[in-house]
């Protein structure tokens, strides 16, 4: 083969699959940039080209701010149906829900679109969903954006990404993706490297970071805290537990030597997971309501590992889980 011919071949399989050569696999971990009231001003467009294969839970693309911003906004896939979704409860109500399973092991393009009077959803180049946006004029937390989990961790993505396009402009570019002036941030990723660059004017630098994964996946890693959100602080509960746990002389609770990494995970599971409107809050069909709690319990060692709405706070967990021992 000549080297023309060689050069060509090249040039085509990198046409053909981008995986090879500009795109990174970030099962596991996840990409962060720093804080910015950007990410968060509209009209804002943000563009991805993706690709996974998995929807046995949520997989999240990209998230701007955590849960209790008022400006968080993330695009994610759903479980079971592996529908492409975006969630972004203070500027619209509802999702906006491609209807479409984009968990095929094919490369997508996404492209999420809010203008001021409305949100859109492309995907593919194709209009999936719109949804008419409401006003907000909520002071910003200025907090991260994370590609490939929640800012506040607890959900991750598992499958590759190759380039994010995000730009203060209602447009929908086409490919290749230019970095304009209105480009407010743009990177392309590869398997190689550790330092990406932002190809746009703000020069964000990211932060690649392992994530934590449960127990029973494949190469589970240890659980690290990491300072990307701001974490309520649990020594008012820890204490409070405490002192009720003596009280009721419960000696089989050995507490007072507890992590406060435990501290932080059972606070953050209570603000989030323990919630009894998450069905609603995460617009799953009344249909599935009850399928999704028994998988729920279905995902823990044992049901008293659960935060109940039965309990009414910390204090019924602990009795609860005290009289199952």
């Amino acid at each position: 083969m000549s080297l023309l011919r060689f050069a060509l071949t090249l040039v085509s399989l990198a046409a053909l699959c981008p995986s090879l050569w500009c795109a990174r696999d970030i099962t596991g971990s996840s990409i962060q940039a720093p804080e910015s009231a950007d990410f968060s001003h509209v009209p804002l467009s943000v563009q991805m080209r993706f690709k996974k294969d998995r929807k046995d839970v949520y997989h999240i693309l990209i998230a701007n701010e955590t849960k209790k911003s008022p400006h968080h906004w993330e695009i994610y896939t759903a479980p079971k149906s592996g529908f492409l979704c975006v969630y972004a409860p203070k500027f619209f109500k509802g999702l906006l829900d491609s209807k479409t399973d984009v968990s095929d092991n094919k490369w997508h393009e996404l492209a999420f679109v809010m203008d001021g009077e409305k949100a859109s959803l492309y995907l593919d180049g194709q209009l999936k969903a719109t949804q008419p946006m409401t006003q907000n004029d909520h002071a910003r937390a200025m907090q991260p954006l994370r590609i490939g989990g929640l800012v506040e961790g607890g959900m991750g993505y598992n499958g590759s990404i190759a380039e994010v396009r995000i730009a203060h402009d209602a447009q929908v570019a086409s490919a290749p993706w230019p970095t304009d002036g209105s480009v407010i941030a743009h990177w392309k990723f590869n398997n190689t490297q550790e330092d990406f660059t932002d190809l746009s004017s703000k020069k964000r630098a990211l932060r690649y970071t392992k994530v934590f994964r449960e127990m029973g996946t494949p190469d589970p890693k240890p659980y690290v805290k990491e300072q990307i959100a701001s974490y309520a602080d649990p020594a008012q509960w820890a204490s409070g537990v405490q002192a009720l746990s003596k009280e009721l002389k419960l000696s089989a609770l050995s507490l007072e030597n507890a992590h406060a990494g435990v501290w932080h995970i059972w606070t953050w599971d209570l603000e989030n997971y323990g919630k009894a409107d998450y069905a609603k809050e995460r617009q799953i069909p009344l249909s599935d309501v009850a399928d999704w709690e028994d998988r729920a319990r279905e995902e823990v060692f044992d049901k008293n590992a659960l935060i109940l709405p039965e309990d009414k706070g910390p204090a019924g967990t602990v009795l609860r889980r005290a009289k199952a021992l």
